[in-house]
């Protein structure tokens, strides 16, 4: 029997937990291929579209001859009538519309295997195991990869089940081809909020704050009520925008929603306070989270690091270390730009003990929170071995250093690095 093993990964939602991966394959060369394992004959071109997938399923089976074609959709575009969604105030959400990549298209391939079988080694197989079209989608190391998986999809008629829809609007999220997740989030006649939390979730990542609330409002628009996890990723979006009343709606529809005990709504809300300033509210709810977390902590120290409190952003960071929470490397920046602000070396270096234990060291931003601590806390040298431990200095690193070098009167050292940074090609900012 010819079998193959596809590793399975956990999807993020706790619904859809998948843990085995195991194929059952044909076991007989003339085996009906209209039996209950149902397959697709791809020719030799289309086999080299998912070589780069990292566990191909590639069978070495034989069966009679048949004829097998499907064509995927060419040039696909969709005119903005068909796929864009209505935002706030009769504004549209042109859900086609790449606006990082105007160029892209969604271009499927049309693949034709009518003419004679080739040899084995040529054909991919698919079952019916919803496990190995999991992970196929998840393995995908390429748009074209995805899109050749979804035009398979497609001819099974499986293009329209909520899970895989989300499965792959997730993919296209990874490479950024958001244009191509809202045709598929499109062609979903009934949308869960499984579904648009993941669409949602896509446009937060990427920084589209505007869409992302429009998507937010549709949603609710067409009766889908909001959960535990479309909130946080809303909040996201509020905490970069720099209007702080769509947050404080956004907070009163929470609790009216009955979130505001929920510790990853919280910690949103703590995030979004303390980039606005509103470091008492941050606090206040920060003190009512019962679990707090290592992001619970983060979020708050980093907002009094952040708004020029080190002294009880430190307060917060040594009660975190009572709690027994280990520190993540955001935590141990916002640390360090506190002792950095009050220049206290002993305590800086404690926290870069801290980050040599747990193995945080080589974090870049570490690395940079580091030599400024160093450099503005008189230890030129020290600060100099961390700065040349990275390889390709950004422009935050060779301020840091040179600045380091100014405070501590090395002014030629400091031009000498400053003429190191315009040769290396960096580009000096303000």
């Amino acid at each position: 029997m010819a079998s193959a093993l596809l590793g399975c990964r956990s999807l993020s939602s706790s619904t859809f937990l998948y843990s085995h991966s195991l194929i059952q394959l044909l076991s007989k060369p003339n085996k009906n291929p209209t039996s209950k394992t149902r397959f697709q004959s791809l020719n030799s071109a289309s086999l080299s579209l998912l070589e780069d997938i990292r566990n191909p399923i590639l069978l070495e089976t034989r069966f009679q001859p048949q004829n097998y074609s499907f064509s995927l959709v060419e040039d696909t575009k969709h005119s903005p009538s068909e796929t864009n969604f209505q935002g706030p105030k009769g504004s549209s959400l042109s859900l086609l519309e790449d606006t990082k990549n105007p160029d892209s298209e969604a271009r499927f391939h049309t693949l034709n295997s009518s003419s004679p079988l080739q040899d084995t080694q040529d054909r991919v197989f698919f079952t019916d195991d919803i496990d190995a079209y999991t992970s196929l989608v998840d393995n995908s190391s390429h748009i074209k990869h995805l899109k050749q998986i979804h035009g398979h999809f497609l001819s099974l008629g499986l293009q329209k089940t909520i899970f895989f829809a989300a499965k792959f609007i997730n993919a296209c999220s990874k490479f950024n081809e958001l244009n191509y997740a809202c045709q598929i989030f499109s062609e979903i006649p009934q949308r869960s909020s499984f579904l648009w939390n993941a669409m949602i979730r896509s446009y937060s990542q990427h920084s589209y704050y505007e869409k992302t609330l429009e998507l937010y409002v549709k949603m609710q628009e067409e009766g889908v009520r909001p959960d535990g996890f479309t909130l946080p990723c809303v909040l996201k979006v509020c905490t970069g925008l720099s209007d702080l009343n769509v947050g404080r709606e956004l907070h009163a529809q929470i609790f009216r929603l009955g979130f505001e005990s929920d510790v990853f709504v919280q910690n949103g809300l703590v995030a979004m306070y303390s980039k606005h300033s509103q470091l008492c509210k941050a606090f206040s709810i920060f003190e009512r989270i019962h679990s707090k977390s290592v992001v619970s902590w983060t979020s708050i120290i980093s907002g009094y690091a952040q708004n020029g409190f080190p002294y009880k952003a430190l307060q917060i960071f040594r009660e975190m270390k009572r709690s027994s929470t280990e520190p993540d490397f955001i935590s141990l920046v916002s640390a360090l730009k506190a002792y950095t602000d009050i220049e206290s070396l002993d305590q800086g270096m404690c926290v870069h003990g801290c980050a040599i234990k747990i193995g945080l060291e080589t974090e870049p931003d570490l690395l940079i929170a580091l030599t400024a601590m160093y450099a503005k806390c008189g230890e030129a040298k020290l600060a100099r071995l961390l700065f040349d431990m990275v390889s390709n200095p950004c422009v935050i690193l060779w301020n840091a250093m040179i600045s380091g070098y100014v405070k501590n009167g090395f002014a030629y050292t400091a031009l000498g690095l400053f003429r190191e940074m315009i040769h290396s090609k960096a580009i000096p900012d303000s």
